[in-house]
């Protein structure tokens, strides 16, 4: 077996590599070269050092990919990093993924990177005990939450305070990223930095088909609320489902059925856009949670503990 860097100029190398690693098991898989793509496309600081391969027999058996975000008005990078690590599994257990993630750290601290994130899910039991045996600390949870929209959507009321219209994030995206600061001011695991990233590469981006609808009190119009939601339009066969990126209310203005009202107006588009199925991911920190996705009939779908790594 041996790990070398991957360059990623070359997506063609690359997607006969993904074909070779195509595992006997069913529900497993390496990033994709779309996915493969689109990461460097939104994270300008990757280099070949960040993401490695283990390949046996000329098949890639592993992967492990570093990546940060650029700090805004600056030509630095972000020293905070996240890490995607897989071995395909009929080969785990044979010290793979503990090469991968040693020489990934190697590369960290020659590259000034102080902390690196993880998500696991807590059915890996294996990849838990990995990770903590690596001195990965826990500190939270993220919950995978899905709705059928293929069937009658809930009803909504809200009060006549507040008004619910389409917004235009190209022209209005400071005013959306406001409302979100200070709705997620006080929760350390809301990455803001990550979520501007997203949309940017959403405006971007083709493949992606997004809406974004804003709450604002009748009165002043002020801006209290917002969401965004998008699909992936590249696929030769389209996804039937859509994914609710951000939700956020300010918290004077909470308790009211704003956010509840905010969740149906995307859900509403979702159907227009013959989508089956919604899907959102959240902190368990997250004020405006579980009660509210689950009192629209959202079911958890899947848990990750999410972990971190102090490199220096």
């Amino acid at each position: 077996m041996i790990i070398r860097e991957f360059a990623h100029t070359d997506l063609v190398e690359y997607a006969s590599l993904v074909n070779t690693s195509k595992s006997d098991r069913p529900n497993h898989r390496m990033l994709s070269p779309e996915q493969i793509q689109s990461i460097y496309n939104k994270h300008p600081c990757y280099d070949s050092g960040g993401h490695l391969i283990a390949l046996t027999s000329n098949r890639m058996v592993g992967e492990a990919i570093i990546l940060r975000d650029p700090v805004e008005d600056s030509d630095k990078c972000s020293d905070t990093a996240v890490l995607h690590l897989s071995v395909i599994p009929e080969e785990r257990g044979k010290g793979i993924g503990q090469k991968l993630l040693d020489r990934i750290l190697v590369y960290s601290k020659s590259d000034n990177i102080h902390k690196i994130e993880t998500a696991v899910p807590v059915s890996c039991s294996g990849l838990v005990k990995f990770y903590e045996r690596n001195r990965f600390e826990r500190f939270g949870k993220l919950y995978d939450l899905q709705k059928d929209i293929s069937k009658k959507l809930p009803d909504v009321v809200l009060s006549d305070e507040y008004n619910i219209r389409s917004a235009n994030m190209e022209k209005e995206k400071h005013q959306f990223f406001e409302v979100w600061n200070l709705a997620f001011r006080n929760q350390d695991d809301v990455n803001l930095t990550f979520v501007s990233d997203e949309i940017d590469s959403f405006l971007e981006f083709p493949g992606i088909k997004s809406c974004y609808f804003a709450a604002e009190r009748v009165g002043d119009g002020a801006l209290v609320g917002a969401i965004s939601a998008y699909y992936d339009t590249n696929s030769d066969k389209p996804s039937k489902e859509a994914i609710i990126e951000v939700v956020a209310v300010l918290e004077s203005e909470r308790k009211k059925g704003i956010g509840k009202g905010l969740v149906r107006q995307a859900l509403d588009w979702m159907v227009s856009e013959q989508k089956e199925s919604a899907l959102v991911s959240i902190h368990q920190n997250t004020e405006l949670s579980l009660g509210l996705f689950k009192s629209l009939g959202f079911q958890i779908a899947k848990e990750e503990y999410t972990y971190s790594y102090r490199v220096c």
